[in-house]
């Protein structure tokens, strides 16, 4: 076999040249390829798209591939050292970096999630417990391959052949060609692969970027990768926004409607407790019976899904309960300097109620400090630059300590509306967090942290009984996402959960509790945008219906269907893609996500509420 090949390159005059840039090539395509699977292999498991391998991601891989390989080969000789160095480091680290973001939180890297390493320093012990024989083995693969290809490189570059310099400039624009053909052949697939299941195309993700695993399963990382550099950057032009806003509210005008829940609260105080991570899992006697007692006795909503649906952000759930849209980390420096008119607290405010907001940590963390005044809270606390001793992990503090409890409930007789993001739940809850020592296991530690977010309900209960006030007070519970910081397969999750699909994972605690309301289980579909004007309407206050891109979930018109920001969806029949060759109703609720999430985009995006 030797000799034939001998032979086959003798007669076919490939010089050592040609040979060694051969080498060069194919060792640089194994670092890419390496470095694809390092991040694409975890994001199998988080993904809705199943084609792992499909014709245009290939493609897209082998032009990413060619191109960073033809500019190492033109840089010259003297530079090939540290540009190889400078090179290698960034796609490694953002290999490792890929595969431990898409573990903990289930989303690979995003320019628009650089705002949130704050936060992601908090996570540092999880990575260090995910560490297992396969990025280590990757890494060790990703690390040899790329010594093999500077070598590669080292001897094409040491090797000196007579060549013209036209001849030179020929051989760069046949590699030029060459790489265009990729890229235009990478294009053109997008439309010919089709996962069977899903029935989506690739074209999906590329032309609707979403920080989610769906792009880098269905279109590479590479590609994914330079999307999102580009939707970093892009901005739409505002007269199509406004326009399509407009065309979008015309289309599904809603004139405003009564029912049998309007009104019912009239002139009630409101509390929204947004509960940090209290999964149902954790959901027991012994560790909620308050939360428990209060869903046996109120509204108890049993399909309400965060729309967040790869793990989430304390953030996102806050922002959308309070405003009615959709959050994306992308938006988050745009919104902060957004006209929030029609916020809850605003609408609240503007009918006589004082408005207030607590939370443990500092004010400057996801920028509570900015964000909160521009919703219309009267008062914002942040426990942390309020004093320094807060108890860590303690939601009960917020009525135990006299300070506090009187900050988020006035004693001059006004009506109030406040708000309250517990912490007690947050994760890790291995041993290397404080609060789980004494305990034996993740899901007993989640526990213990869970109990302690009932504790402070039950405080609260018992002290709003004291001043006489919990007659005139309704409490909501909103859970704000997934607990993603556990280590659990999905397997184990749905043994907890006492579930059969895996998207029922999703699903987390929404209560209304008031003392004189007539307990029911509701089955239908909540959004978050769905949550301001339902309690608008409960609490009998005036309001556009038109405004906001979520509804009532009482009116009669609504479409009862479950929206996840990485553009899937949920009709209670069908998969959470509603599988278009069985679904009558595909194009219909096709059509409604595409229009709430583009009307969302132009709200946020241009000034929010100015646009009405």
């Amino acid at each position: 076999m030797k000799d034939k090949i001998k032979k086959y390159l003798k007669e076919n005059k490939l010089d050592k040249k040609t040979i060694a840039i051969i080498k060069y090539v194919a060792s640089g395509l194994l670092f890419f390829s390496l470095i694809e699977l390092f991040i694409k292999i975890p994001a199998l498991k988080t993904a809705d798209y199943y084609i792992a391998f499909n014709m245009c991601s290939i493609l897209f891989t082998f032009f990413y591939s060619f191109v960073f390989l033809f500019y190492y080969y033109i840089v010259p000789k003297k530079m090939t050292k540290v540009t190889g160095i400078v090179l290698y480091t960034i796609f490694i680290l953002l290999a490792i970096i890929n595969y431990f973001l898409i573990q903990i939180k289930q989303v690979p890297l995003s320019i628009s999630l650089l705002s949130l390493t704050e936060e992601g320093f908090n996570y540092l012990n999880m990575v260090l417990k995910k560490i297992k024989p396969f990025p280590i083995i990757m890494l060790i693969l990703c690390i040899f391959s790329a010594i093999i290809n500077y070598k590669c490189l080292r001897i094409c570059k040491d090797m000196k052949v007579k060549k013209t310099d036209k001849k030179k400039n020929w051989s760069y624009a046949y590699i030029i060609l060459m790489i265009l053909g990729f890229y235009f052949a990478s294009i053109e697939s997008l439309y010919y692969v089709i996962d069977e299941e899903t029935k989506i195309q690739p074209i999906e993700y590329y032309e609707r970027h979403s920080i989610y695993s769906n792009g880098v399963v269905a279109l590479g990382y590479y590609e994914y990768a330079a999307r999102d550099i580009y939707f970093s950057i892009h901005e739409d032009n505002i007269d199509e926004l406004i326009e399509d806003e407009m065309r979008i509210r015309k289309k599904y005008y809603r004139e405003p409607e009564e029912n049998k829940y309007t009104g019912i609260f009239k002139d009630k105080n409101l509390i929204m407790i947004l509960m940090e991570s209290m999964d149902e899992i954790v959901m027991t006697e012994e560790t909620s019976p308050t939360i428990l007692r209060l869903r046996r006795e109120g509204l108890n909503f049993t399909n309400r899904y965060s729309y967040i649906s790869r793990g989430g952000h304390t953030l996102a759930s806050e922002f959308t309960s309070l405003t009615g849209l959709m959050y994306r980390s992308d938006y988050h420096f745009i919104m902060q300097n957004g006209t929030y008119s029609d916020a809850l607290p605003k609408v609240f405010k503007d009918n006589g109620y004082q408005t207030n907001s607590m939370h443990e940590n500092v004010g400057t963390y996801y920028n509570r400090k900015t964000l909160h005044p521009r919703y219309s809270f009267d008062h914002s606390y942040f426990l942390m630059d309020m004093t320094e001793d807060v108890i860590p992990y303690t939601d009960a503090q917020m009525v135990d300590n006299n300070e506090f409890y009187d900050k988020i409930i006035p004693k001059n007789g006004q009506k109030f509306m406040s708000y309250i993001t517990t912490i007690s739940a947050h994760g890790p809850y291995t041993l290397q967090n404080e609060e789980c020592i004494g305990t034996n296991s993740e899901i007993e530690c989640f526990k213990k942290l869970a109990n302690r977010t009932d504790v402070f309900i039950n405080h609260l209960l018992k002290r709003l009984e004291e001043d006489q006030l919990l007659d005139d007070t309704v409490i909501v519970l909103i859970t704000d996402h997934q607990a993603y910081t556990y280590n659990f397969e999905e397997e184990y999750l749905q043994t907890l959960k006492t579930v059969d699909k895996k998207h029922l994972l999703k699903s987390l605690p929404f209560i209304i509790y008031s003392k004189d309301i007539e307990h029911q289980d509701i089955d239908l579909f909540v959004n978050d945008i769905d949550i301001v004007p339902t309690l608008l309407n409960m609490f009998g206050i005036e309001y556009n219906p038109n405004t906001y891109i979520g509804s009532d979930l009482f009116r009669k018109d609504r479409m009862n269907l479950l929206l996840f920001d990485n553009f899937t969806w949920y009709d209670g029949t069908y998969s959470v893609y509603s599988n278009a060759s069985t679904n009558p109703k595909y194009n219909e609720e096709l059509e409604y996500m595409n229009d709430i999430f583009r009307r969302n985009e132009a709200l946020i995006t241009y000034t929010y509420y100015d646009l009405k």
